[in-house]
């Protein structure tokens, strides 16, 4: 249901207007908790609809109330890049990315984005598609404390990838393809 690291003991319900709303557990009770020495295990994961496509498949997506949440937005224009790096320069302690990748137009065997807690770049988790394997990866081998390591899923069909990255100060949430 969910290919991430952390996605533990799901929870659902229905909604008075009847959507179907789910939370699940962002910790692992088998892995090493870093969190405890902070007072506090895990936290839930953004509150999810969900639905089914037309081939019946469950999909999940943000619930909409999140935009309530938003503040200021920035958009940058279309950009291509070759052989180089990018820096968005976003400096929040929580943000939602909305970007879209077109995989057909690119040459590289892999290309993505990073994501750092500080300047410094001890901390990084690295979002990418390895072209060679048709794999989509989120990596965090290197960010922070924690299990490290990597998940991957298979390259969605299709000629472009719709991604909606949420990010706090101690999780990345990525919805690909409307969920």
């Amino acid at each position: 249901m969910d290919s991430g690291h952390d996605f533990y003991a799901p929870q659902s319900f229905v909604t008075t207007d009847g959507r179907h709303l789910l939370f699940g557990w962002m910790d692992m009770w088998e892995s090493e908790r870093p969190t405890q020495a902070d007072g506090w295990a895990g936290c839930l994961t953004l509150p999810r609809e969900l639905s089914l496509d037309a081939q019946g498949r469950v999909r999940m997506m943000p619930v909409r109330e999140l935009q309530a949440l938003r503040r200021e937005a920035h958009t940058l224009p279309a950009f291509s890049l070759k052989n180089q790096r990018r820096r968005l320069g976003i400096s929040a302690l929580q943000a939602e990315i909305h970007m879209t990748w077109d995989i057909q137009k690119s040459q590289a065997e892999r290309f993505g984005i990073e994501i750092a807690v500080s300047d410094d770049r001890r901390y990084v988790t690295r979002f990418y598609v390895d072209t060679q394997s048709r794999r989509l990866v989120l990596d965090r081998s290197q960010s922070g404390l924690g299990v490290g390591g990597y998940r991957s899923v298979a390259l969605p069909d299709g000629d472009t990838l719709d991604l909606r990255i949420f990010i706090d100060r101690s999780s990345v949430e990525v919805f690909v393809n409307q969920g």
